[in-house]
């Protein structure tokens, strides 16, 4: 009859022999953990803690009593092994390798962090056509292939800046009303206000002015601002000076009704001056050029 050959064991979970329990060669098994144990006379080792190569089946893989357990399939090519923070290990693609990112960049924390530096930049920088989001301004390309710059809620804004270069043309400062550009030799483009336009006022007696005559009450974006006469009030302020482009003097109706000149309007003209002026301005106009000289 075949003998039974049993070895020392526990099936108390985590539990490890010492050298008291076994003698130098001797083998003892934890059953529940599924391991086996040796001495060699001054410590206890567990038998195959450092194999020189492991097999496992097609079942699953843990480490650390099951508290660790391993995917059961392989991942693709440059994934890593990653831990859900409850044991268990998963791939994924990796996410430390900024030459093939498959998903979003973020900073770990909120306006902290730079991309480049004033001694370390980047060289090229390559977007497709949605928005830049600058604070709250964002910048678009639209259909057509133009650039725009919005607020918040979409609204266009403007471009503030003391000098704008668009291809060869420059200008800066200020642009008056109306004001003539002057192209120069290097590509400049410089404005001026064309002096040579006069608006002459038309002034008539208040006293002669019948109810549905009008008089200039104001001078808004080059033009006059008339009113008729019914209605007005005796406290309302009517021009009574014109000059240079800009209003000179007013008075009240009440101070006006016996004697006292008001604007009722202005003419525009145009002088040679004028024409002139315009023709030093447009260089590609030579003989429009010549014929104004000739005035």
């Amino acid at each position: 009859m075949a003998s039974t050959i049993k070895l020392k064991r526990s099936s108390v979970a985590g539990k490890l022999p010492t050298t008291s329990d076994v003698a130098t060669g001797e083998l003892a098994l934890n059953i529940k953990d599924k391991r086996l144990y040796s001495s060699n006379g001054s410590s206890v080792f567990e038998i195959g803690a450092n194999p020189h190569s492991l097999s496992i089946g097609s079942g699953s893989f843990s480490i650390a009593n099951g508290a660790i357990t391993f995917p059961t399939s392989d991942g693709s090519a440059n994934q890593v092994l990653v831990t859900n923070g409850s044991g268990q290990l998963s791939f994924v693609d990796d996410q430390t390798n900024l030459q093939s990112i498959g998903g979003h960049l973020l900073p770990s924390a909120n306006v902290t962090y730079d991309i480049g530096s004033p001694t370390m930049a980047w060289r090229s920088l390559y977007l497709s056509g949605n928005t830049i989001f600058i604070d709250n301004t964002k910048i678009q390309t639209t259909p057509a292939g133009d650039v725009r710059f919005a607020d918040a809620a979409n609204n266009t804004v403007s471009i503030e800046a003391s000098t704008v270069t668009v291809g060869g043309l420059s200008f800066s400062g200020e642009i008056a009303n109306g004001a003539i550009a002057t192209v120069g030799s290097n590509g400049s483009v410089s404005f001026t206000t064309p002096e040579a336009f006069s608006a002459t006022p038309s002034k008539k007696a208040f006293s002669a002015l019948n109810s549905n005559d009008t008089v200039m009450v104001d001078y808004v974006g080059g033009a006059a601002v008339t009113q008729q006469v019914s209605t007005l009030d005796l406290e309302d302020y009517v021009v009574t000076g014109f000059s240079g482009g800009a209003i000179t003097s007013t008075a009240q109706v009440k101070d006006l009704q016996v004697q006292g000149q008001v604007v009722t309007d202005l003419s525009t003209s145009i002088t040679v001056d004028s024409l002139k002026q315009i023709a030093a301005a447009s260089n590609d106009f030579a003989d429009f050029q010549s014929r104004i000289a000739e005035l």
